[in-house]
């Protein structure tokens, strides 16, 4: 009677746990279900591109801009956000978290929740808010062949 009394509560415990660890392990699979991740080739391509940026005609500089790849674990430029990290949840999300129409008019950027990619750029003077302004044709077409290869089947 003593064995099965401390049986009991030993399976009822074990059970409790893996029933635990199958729920935590089946929320893992399903938040990244569906996120493709960059290759290391395709991250230097992107990178280069961004090192490229066109110049801005009033500061005679490279237009300021922050690139993020999966989820913020990585993330280059030279815009640095200091500040509420709403800010990023809302751009990640695909969404301008900005209020001010001249600062919306003034922000190009681009979400792509499947890649876990962000870009960001603040195209203060910018005739335009395309990516073949900002790095070229042939640079754009590669940075576009890129998103299209990995979005594929993809909403974002």
């Amino acid at each position: 009677m003593k064995k099965i009394f401390f049986l009991v509560p030993s399976l009822f415990t074990t059970m409790i746990v893996f029933l635990a660890f199958s729920s935590w392990a089946q929320d893992a699979t399903k938040a990244t279900a569906g996120v493709k991740e960059i290759s290391s080739a395709d991250k230097t391509v992107i990178i280069e591109i961004f090192n490229n940026i066109a110049q801005n005609p009033i500061t005679k500089s490279p237009y300021p801009y922050y690139l993020e790849f999966n989820g913020g674990g990585e993330h280059y430029g030279v815009l640095t956000f200091d500040f509420n990290p709403a800010v990023l949840v809302s751009f990640r999300e695909g969404t301008n978290p900005y209020k001010d129409p001249n600062m919306i008019s003034k922000t190009f950027f681009q979400a792509y929740p499947s890649m876990k990619l962000l870009f960001i750029i603040i195209g203060v003077g910018a005739k335009s808010k395309d990516l073949e302004y900002f790095f070229g044709k042939a640079a754009a077409q590669r940075l576009k062949a890129i998103v299209t290869k990995y979005s594929v089947g993809q909403n974002n």
